[in-house]
C-alpha cells in the first residue's frame, strides 16, 4: 500500500504507517504450519541374499492407514546398494500409519532371510510426537515386517531408515556316524571339537 494509507492485515487487523514507505505488522500464521510428513529411506549393510540379473532381490516399502495405502516404493541398486527412498510423504495429523517392507524379486521373498532394524527421528524440534523403537513385527502369511508411526502433528518433519543385513545361520549339532573316517575314542566320536576341526573326512 502507498504510504500514508491504512494498511489491513488477514484476521481484520488494522495497521497505519505514515513516517515510513513501508507498512511493517504482524499476523498469526498457525494456520500456515505445513503438516507432517515422513521419509521412508532404505540401507543394506552387506549385499542382498539374491543379487543376479534374473533374480535381484529388491524392497517395496509402503505406507498404509488401516487398510487404505498412502504410498510405496520399490527399491533400486544392486549389492549393497539403495538408489532410492520413498520421498516426502504427506500425513495427517493424530493418525497411525503402518509401515511395511516385504522382499520383492523375480518371486515374492520372505523378509526373514534379512535382519532388521529402524531409526525414526523428527527434525522439528520441540514436537510431542513420540518415535517409535519396538521391533519390527513379522507377519508369516504376507512375509513381511512393519513397525507404526502413530499421533504425528503439524510441522513433523520424521526421517525412518530401515536397515537389513543379510540372516546368518549357526548350525550345531552331534555326529552320530562318521562313516568311519574319523579316528576317535568312543567317548569323543559324538562331540564337535577340535578331533573334527580340519579333518576332510569330516
Amino acid at each position: 500500500k502507498a504510504t500514508n494509507s491504512p494498511f489491513s492485515l488477514v484476521h481484520s487487523n488494522i495497521f497505519s504507517q505514515y513516517d515510513a514507505p513501508h507498512a511493517v505488522a504482524y499476523s498469526d500464521f498457525y494456520f500456515c504450519i505445513a503438516p507432517p510428513k515422513v521419509v521412508i529411506k532404505k540401507q543394506l549393510t552387506g549385499n542382498r541374499v539374491n543379487d543376479s540379473a534374473s533374480n535381484r532381490d529388491q524392497f517395496t516399502i509402503s505406507v498404509n492407514n488401516g487398510n487404505t495405502s498412502i504410498a510405496s516404493f520399490e527399491t533400486t541398486g544392486s549389492g549393497q546398494t539403495i538408489t532410492n527412498n520413498s520421498g516426502a510423504i504427506t500425513l495427517a495429523e493424530s493418525t497411525s500409519y503402518t509401515i511395511t517392507e516385504r522382499v520383492t524379486s523375480s518371486t515374492i521373498g520372505d523378509i526373514t532371510n534379512y535382519n532388521a532394524t529402524y531409526t525414526c527421528t523428527n527434525s522439528t524440534a520441540g514436537s510431542p510426537t513420540v518415535m517409535p523403537t519396538t521391533a519390527m513385527t513379522y507377519n508369516a502369511a504376507t512375509k513381511t515386517r512393519s513397525f507404526t508411526l502413530a499421533n504425528v502433528n503439524y510441522g513433523d518433519e520424521i526421517t525412518c531408515t530401515i536397515v537389513n543385513s543379510a540372516a546368518s545361520y549357526t548350525f550345531s549339532g552331534i555326529v552320530f556316524n562318521d562313516n568311519g573316517g574319523i579316528v576317535a575314542s568312543d567317548d569323543t566320536r559324538q562331540d564337535i571339537s577340535t578331533t573334527f576341526v580340519g579333518n576332510g573326512s569330516y
